[in-house]
């Protein structure tokens, strides 16, 4: 596909001090392979504009909520930044609690977080699903 190796190189992506860890893909699109961009596509067909805004609402509630719940109910976590969109991150506020561990504990309640390793945390994107 590539003349030489030396073209090829700068195919791939590599982000060392990602908050999530090393980060690295194979091409520019990152997690975003074709498939998935056309499926969105597919979707945003189906449930047109106001079906779009409906999602959005309801999915950045869903953030919303979650952000709440952390800080007004679990002293020993807090959340990471001021998150404008629908991925919450968080982490210990306190050095007796693991934050690893409690993404242990919910993913075998059927969460499904994604470790942060600077500073420790986890992460939860919401979507459609978890906002009902």
């Amino acid at each position: 596909m590539y003349r030489n190796t030396d073209l090829r190189q700068h195919q791939y992506f590599v982000a060392p001090d990602w908050a999530g860890g090393v980060y690295a893909s194979p091409s520019i699109a990152g997690s975003r392979p074709g498939a998935i961009i056309a499926g969105t596509w597919a979707v945003m067909q189906y449930m047109g504009e106001d079906g779009y805004l409906a999602s959005c609402k309801s999915i950045m509630g869903c953030a919303k909520r979650i952000m709440a719940a952390i800080r007004s109910e679990i002293p020993e976590l807090y959340v990471l930044g001021n998150p404008p969109a629908s991925v919450v991150a968080f982490g210990s506020a306190s050095p007796n609690v693991n934050v690893h561990a409690v993404g242990d504990a919910m993913s075998s309640r059927g969460w499904h977080l994604n470790a942060l390793v600077n500073p420790p945390g986890l992460h939860i994107a919401c979507t459609s699903a978890w906002s009902k």
